[in-house]
């Protein structure tokens, strides 16, 4: 029970750590047959289809580990969609990468997984899952106990291990894929010791700069052709997936003044209804919007209103209505007691034919009693034989292993609820005899935290939320704003006719989950992408987290380049900019001047001097960035003037006056170390996204969810 317990215990930071489980839950309606047509394709990887049925089984797969790991039953939307995303990344890694090993023949051997799992150095996810309870630290006789009791462990529990032992190997073989790829850079010495030169040889220089704002923006006059041509040479910055600019009205729905009368109006009712109530649990029970919590809790766990009040009350207090976190709160202090946080413990199990997987048990339920009350007053008489009983007569499966072991049970843990409140008054080192599910337990107490006040409480909660009422009143005004406009013309004057606050969400991709101001924007963005959306549609109406929302489509930009329209107006100072360095260069070259002091001169600038420019800088002086310049500086001989250049800020003229050679050295250890390091950095960290790039990736996902 030990180990296994262990296992579920950190499992969910490893599902976190593996990148397994971040997200689950049930697939819902992942199909959406108005918009999937009669393709059952998700997507294709090189030319490999993924069909739906292996995707929708891979999902599943993911969210029944994680909901056996965590106890969880349901999961929020983005969960959902987060879970979905993570098994298509797993798919392109299995369909990229896996060619990429098999090519190169690269495996990872069962002596290396023995040695990652149960070797010297086992890895981090071992070293985290098996840990000493007691010490905290890694305990390598808890890897050998499990995988020796392996068969004897739940399907889940050895699925989940299973699923570790995977997640290792994967990391191992891309760990290989990666060196192998590291490893395969080289710089030849004479490249080293240009580096090395670039570094440390430098350039004295002066230099005069005609900055663009000499030029009035308006004295230029900008045609198609200067936009086409910046743009030709500048395409490549307008790369640009599929994408959609939407436009849309956000109504929130919220509890009129008419509303909170109302519900105050109930709160009033219901307390004086709770204040005569025989049965107070039963009647938290009968309220929409409570539960009864039979937890004690300790001051700091509780809402405000009730934190500040309970613990300086006597049982059977009322704490009268009070408003938070947008609820309305009233109550009755049912118990105080002082309660330790938790109780370590040991325990022997006599089973018996009736109990909880009894079937095997060898006694009937009386013959089980009187068999474990003779044996307790055995205990009881010899204390230091308890573990040896144990190992010699518990009939709980992992007795032997774990010696009975509970280890520290939580005030609160639903699990051990039962043990924990029969050994509140049983003192250290001493002995009780308790009745489960299972059979009869004989436990001693091995320690107990200091006991501290807390309270159990009968608490009534109401929600303030809009009535139906003020809901269809908000449906209505939002339905009437899809209804009534068939395109986004009609649509923005109707918002602006009503005064309604209109939002825009640009360049929306299709696998985009959130858009500003909506969590959950999955469904509109589907609607954005379906087959039959064109730009101007106007949406139904979509209610989504407690808001109505109509959107509208404003336009859509196709994968590849960006088309010049499209960013015309974004380049526009841009182009202003090379039309003055073209005026300025003109300029400077009609001054039929080689004196940069005449030239700075008639430009009404000065010259400056700029001493060591080496080839690696990126900044120019107090220039800032100049890239292109200190490009041409680096061809410049001494005492030579340079032609006008066009800079990000200004054009130049760049005299040397002196250069001073870099220093001698034969050992360019350094310059090649360094360059490795940084060409490891960049398979680090975007190999995966430069095979994705050559790829032939069909992604169909949007169709289906």
């Amino acid at each position: 029970m030990a180990v296994i317990g262990r296992i579920r215990k950190h499992s969910t930071f490893l599902l976190i750590v593996i990148g397994l489980a971040l997200f689950a839950f049930i697939m819902g309606d992942f199909v959406r047959s108005s918009n999937r047509g009669s393709s059952n394709k998700v997507g294709e990887i090189n030319g490999v289809d993924i069909t739906y049925t292996d995707f929708f089984n891979r999902v599943s797969n993911q969210e029944d580990i994680y909901k056996r790991n965590t106890g969880k039953e349901n999961l929020s939307a983005e969960e959902t969609f987060q879970i979905r995303d993570m098994v298509w990344e797993t798919l392109l890694q299995e369909q990229l990468l896996g060619k990429e090993y098999e090519k190169l023949g690269i495996v990872v051997t069962q002596e290396e997984m023995d040695d990652l799992i149960k070797g010297r150095n086992p890895h981090p996810i071992i070293l985290q899952v098996f840990r000493d309870p007691e010490t905290g630290s890694f305990n390598p006789a808890f890897v050998e106990q499990f995988m020796e009791n392996i068969n004897q462990a739940r399907p889940e529990e050895r699925q989940f291990f299973n699923q570790i032992v995977e997640e290792i190997q994967k990391e191992r073989i891309n760990t290989k894929y990666s060196a192998l790829i590291a490893k395969s850079y080289y710089m030849p010495e004479a490249i080293a010791k240009m580096k090395f030169e670039e570094s440390y040889a430098s350039k004295n220089l002066r230099v005069v700069q005609a900055n663009y704002r000499m030029v009035e923006d308006k004295t230029i006059t900008l045609t198609d052709d200067d936009y086409q041509k910046w743009y030709d040479e500048h395409k490549y910055y307008f790369e640009q997936d599929e994408s959609v600019n939407i436009e849309y009205v956000i109504f929130d729905i919220n509890p009129t003044p008419e509303d909170l009368d109302e519900i105050n109006e109930s709160v009033k009712t219901l307390y004086s209804e709770f204040l005569t109530s025989e049965n107070p649990i039963g009647f938290i029970n009968t309220l929409p919007d409570s539960k009864y919590d039979s937890s004690f809790f300790k001051k700091g766990m509780l809402p405000m209103g009730f934190d500040s009040l309970v613990f300086s009350m006597n049982e059977g207090s009322f704490v009268e209505p009070f408003v938070e976190d947008n609820a309305h709160y009233f109550g009755k202090l049912l118990s105080v007691q002082a309660r330790p946080d938790s109780i370590k413990a040991r325990h022997l199990l006599i089973a018996h034919k009736e109990a909880r997987n009894g079937e095997n048990a060898v006694r009937t339920k009386e013959e089980a009693k009187a068999y474990v009350d003779s044996l307790y007053i055995s205990i009881k008489r010899n204390p230091e034989g308890f573990e040896e009983a144990i190992l010699a007569l518990s009939e709980f499966p992992n007795a032997k292993k774990d010696t009975g072991n509970l280890n520290w049970m939580i005030d609160g843990d639903y699990n051990f609820q039962l043990f924990f409140d029969s050994l509140l008054t049983v003192s250290t080192n001493d002995f009780r005899i308790i009745e489960s599910g299972m059979g009869y337990h004989i436990l001693r107490v091995d320690g107990k935290t200091a006991p501290v006040k807390k309270v159990r409480l009968a608490i009534a909660k109401k929600m303030i939320e809009p009535s139906e009422s003020t809901i269809q009143d908000v449906y209505s005004l939002a339905n009437q704003l899809s209804g009534e406009n068939e395109d986004i013309k009609q649509f923005n004057e109707a918002i602006v006719e009503k005064g309604y606050n209109k939002r825009l969400a640009e360049s929306v991709g299709k696998m985009q989950y959130t858009i500003p101001g909506v969590q959950n924007g999955r469904e509109i963005v589907r609607w954005c992408f379906a087959e039959k959306t064109e730009a101007g549609d106007v949406s139904q109406v979509y209610d989504i987290d407690g808001q109505y929302i109509v959107a509208a489509t404003e336009s859509y930009r196709k994968k590849g380049f960006a088309e010049l329209k499209d960013v015309k107006k974004l380049i526009e100072p841009l182009v202003i900019r090379d039309k003055k360095a073209e005026k300025l260069i003109d300029d400077i070259t009609k001054m039929g001047s080689n004196d940069i002091n005449v030239m700075a001169s008639k430009l009404n600038a000065s010259v400056d001097s700029l001493p060591n420019v080496v080839f690696a800088s990126f900044n120019l002086g107090r220039y800032g960035p100049e890239p292109s310049v200190i490009g041409h500086i680096s061809a410049l001989k001494k005492g030579s003037v340079s032609k006008p250049i066009k800079g990000e800020q200004g054009v130049y003229v760049v005299v040397v006056d002196e250069i001073v050679a870099a220093p001698e050295n034969t050992d360019f250890r350094f310059i090649k170390m360094q360059a490795s390091s940084m060409f490891n950095q960049r398979v680090e960290n975007g190999l995966f996204e430069a095979i994705k790039a050559k790829s032939k990736i069909n992604d169909n996902r949007h169709n289906f969810y």
